[in-house]
């Protein structure tokens, strides 16, 4: 290495180290996991509700905010699932609980309930302190050869009337399955199908809506020509149920864009806007491009694709939707050292480059994992589990933002 690269190197890390110390005067861990991996992180009401990964089928905490400034947080452990994957009450979360009505909590699992395939399942509060009561609202049913039966495999999204949303599979064929409450009180819930998705790539691996109604999602990998390294779509509800969604691919990653492939969620501003970002690896495994960046405007087929930030292909991995507030974009990564959570902003003239604030930096044997959430105020708060070979746990943290 040539003395210039070695002294522009060395301006480039002085330069993450003053950001990583003024963004640590806004960190604070406020709770800490032992003997369980906390993850699917959601809020309602300044209460954080996640789960945990136990050696059961897991289980759903509360965590209360102190009631005075300076104060400790409260964990509660409000739910536990059975202790078997053929449990009838579900097994294995797979996402954070979805606040609902009157304070209850709605979520999937991917095993468990009478057919041992997932349930939609309803927490309902008791009185302070007291103990919250499980409904399976709905018990899916499974793959089987004869089709017509839902299998969840994607989040859960609210829909029209008190229904749900959730991407599944209907016998052989994958689709945006519509779960919807009974419409006499006391009948049971029925799962349909919304529509069929005509995908032609790889596993979707993430699943959002705006406020229209239509769907954006994006796939992991694919399609199956060489270059292709994961695609992103917006997906509308046919005007029959149980018809082909109408499709529109938004952007085909590929060698052409950087080597930038594996796309994280999709993220919706006001304006209609799409952020997202790319993790960085192919189906191989091989080293990619891990960038945030923009796609404009949505309604329109020929999107304009902009990098804002590109990361380069030196492991560090965004791999956590954006958040967006006035402007900026907040996500969180992976790093060699263990992780960071970072700012991008946008230029302050036209024509001007993007900006990237690293806030907090972990190295202490802990990486953020899943969702990151904010409240009203502006402070984000999210999750980190305890890396490979260290003690299991995490914990929960929050950012204050100016």
């Amino acid at each position: 290495m040539n003395v210039l690269r070695m002294l522009a190197l060395a301006a480039v890390l002085a330069a993450q180290s003053l950001a990583l110390a003024a963004g640590q005067t806004r960190f604070e861990t406020i709770y800490t996991f032992t003997g369980a991996y906390p993850y699917g992180l959601t809020i309602a009401n300044r209460v954080l509700y996640g789960l945990e990964a136990t050696t059961g089928c897991g289980s759903i905490f509360a965590l209360q905010p102190p009631p005075a400034t300076g104060g400790a947080w409260t964990e509660n452990t409000i739910y536990t699932f059975a202790g078997t994957p053929a449990g009838p009450d579900g097994c294995y979360p797979s996402w954070g609980p979805l606040p609902g009505p009157n304070g209850a909590l709605y979520g999937l699992t991917s095993q468990g309930g009478v057919n041992g395939s997932g349930v939609l399942y309803e927490l309902q509060p008791s009185a302070p302190g007291g103990a919250w009561s499980e409904s399976v609202l709905y018990n899916f049913a499974g793959v089987t050869s004869g089709g017509g039966n839902l299998y969840p495999t994607f989040g859960l999204l609210p829909g029209p009337n008190g229904s749900f949303y959730g991407l599944g599979y209907l016998g052989a064929t994958g689709g945006i399955a519509q779960l919807l409450p009974p419409v006499v009180a006391g009948a049971a819930w029925t799962g349909t199908l919304a529509c069929t998705l005509p995908l032609a790539s790889g596993p979707t691996n993430s699943f959002t809506m705006d406020a229209s109604g239509a769907f954006f999602m994006t796939t992991a990998w694919g399609p199956s020509s060489a270059g292709a390294l994961g695609q992103a779509f917006q997906l509308k509800l046919p005007a029959t149920p149980g018809a082909a969604c109408t499709q529109t691919l938004l952007h085909n990653f590929s060698d052409g864009n950087k080597f930038a492939g594996n796309p994280n969620a999709l993220m919706v501003a006001g304006d209609g806007t799409l952020y997202g970002s790319t993790y960085g690896y192919d189906l191989s495994g091989a080293a990619g491009t891990s960038v945030v960046y923009s796609l404009t405007p949505p309604a329109n087929p020929a999107l304009t694709y902009t990098i804002l930030k590109d990361f380069g292909m030196m492991g560090d991995h965004p791999d956590t939707p954006l958040l967006f507030r006035n402007g900026n974009l907040y996500g969180a990564m992976t790093t060699s050292k263990g992780g960071a959570v970072f700012e991008v902003q946008p230029p302050t003239t036209t024509g001007g480059a993007w900006t990237t604030t690293y806030l907090h930096s972990f190295t202490n044997g802990q990486m953020p994992v899943g969702t990151l959430v904010m409240d009203e105020g502006g402070t984000i708060y999210g999750v980190t589990q305890a890396a490979y070979g260290q003690p299991v746990g995490g914990t929960i943290y929050r950012i204050a933002l100016p």
